[in-house]
């Protein structure tokens, strides 16, 4: 099999190869019951999406030298009886799946367990059910949104990203580009410095409690210079990764700076960005509840807010939209950072610790964080809680 060299320098450039997905069983088996949790509108009829979609691919084969379906490329990666039992092992960790089910997977061939993780596999009557799998009627329910191939990967320069997903419902599809950037005869010759990106395998070893939600929507390759991100805290992470350290020539922005340099230059003047203007209008409070289990161990109820500390800051800076605090806790110093916020030398803060990151290097500061707790929000001791 010829490589696949990862080049993609633009978005609107020829394409040598794309990757999609053709509508499979698993969007017939869909039934209303499943449609508001697995994030759809409606029911396909599966016959008509397929027809279309094969116009679709058409289109593509026309502005791409080849189209290529990711469960031909699934497939493939797991024909490695020892490829297979890996990434079963990893869905058993990310998805909390009994033994029995492991065991099932395990014994199938490997093309057919790999069509079961996407179109999913219906229980027979066992005792063991969880109270969503009884809902869905299936041991592995089906992912039909593996439809929607932009989101759970991209492609980044010579690069790759392993998304992380904002739902629940689609957190087995980045494990399955992950599994096929890594494994997948024609890509296997990428390592981990070619990875922008991956919440999901420090996920399954437990190195992180909740992945930064980050979809191929929120990455935007402006050109071989310029990858611009809609999420903050991507771009603190992608910054440090391997790949960007590589590639000094490469600039990670946030949309919003874009923006405001594009502001700029139209009009020829400094931009200068104001404060937000008090929302006047009247809002009922939206309760925010950190979702600090594993997906292994959600019930479909709201789970139980994260642990945190308690500190005084002895040390407090900013950088780019973030501010860095030391916060001096019972246990020791910590350091944390969230979007910029007014704090000062010996306010009493208490810190979020969902998001720990290792060894975090900010190229603002210029400076590596042996440990860094990520936090949408650090809120002063007996100060007024932050606006949602």
């Amino acid at each position: 099999m010829q490589p696949i060299q990862l080049s993609v320098f633009s978005e609107i450039a020829r394409l040598k190869q794309v990757v999609v997905h053709d509508p499979g069983p698993e969007v017939d088996l869909m039934v209303p019951g499943m449609m508001e949790k697995l994030l759809f509108d409606d029911i396909l009829f599966g016959d008509h999406a397929r027809q279309e979609h094969a116009l679709f691919r058409q289109v593509l084969a026309r502005v791409a030298d080849e189209v290529l379906d990711v469960q031909d490329l699934f497939v493939e990666a797991l024909a490695d009886e020892g490829v297979k039992l890996a990434f079963i092992e990893d869905l058993r960790r990310l998805a909390g799946l009994p033994d029995e089910t492991c065991n099932l997977l395990r014994d199938m061939p490997s093309a057919q367990a790999a069509r079961s993780v996407i179109t999913g596999v219906p229980w027979d009557d066992m005792p063991s059910h969880t109270p969503w799998e009884q809902e869905f009627d299936y041991r592995l329910r089906p992912i039909p949104n593996l439809l929607f191939m932009r989101d759970p990967a991209s492609v980044i320069g010579d690069g790759y990203s392993v998304n992380a997903m904002a739902t629940w419902a689609r957190e087995r599809e980045p494990l399955i580009l992950s599994t096929i950037f890594r494994h997948h005869p024609r890509l296997r010759h990428l390592t981990d410095q070619d990875k922008w990106f991956d919440q999901v395998n420090p996920l399954i070893r437990g190195e992180i409690k909740a992945p930064v939600s980050l979809e191929g929507g929120d990455i935007l390759v402006v050109s071989d210079k310029v990858l611009a991100v809609g999420c903050p805290f991507c771009k603190s992470m992608m910054t440090s990764t391997p790949e960007k350290q590589k590639r000094d020539d490469i600039v990670v922005k946030d949309v919003a700076e874009l923006l405001l340099e594009s502001v700029t230059r139209a009009t020829g003047d400094d931009v200068v960005p104001t404060e937000p203007r008090e929302n006047t209008l009247e809002t009922a409070p939206v309760p925010v509840v950190a979702n600090t289990q594993l997906p292994m161990h959600r019930t479909g109820e709201a789970p139980a807010a994260g642990p945190t500390a308690t500190g005084t800051v002895v040390e407090t800076m900013d950088a780019s939209t973030y501010t860095y605090v030391r916060v001096k806790t019972a246990t020791g110093d910590i350091w944390a950072a969230a979007n910029q916020f007014k704090v000062a030398v010996g306010d009493q803060v208490v810190v979020p610790l969902n998001m720990p990151m290792q060894n975090f290097h900010s190229g603002t500061l210029k400076r590596t964080f042996p440990m860094i707790y990520f936090a949408s929000h650090i809120d002063k001791v007996g100060g007024a809680a932050p606006k949602k």
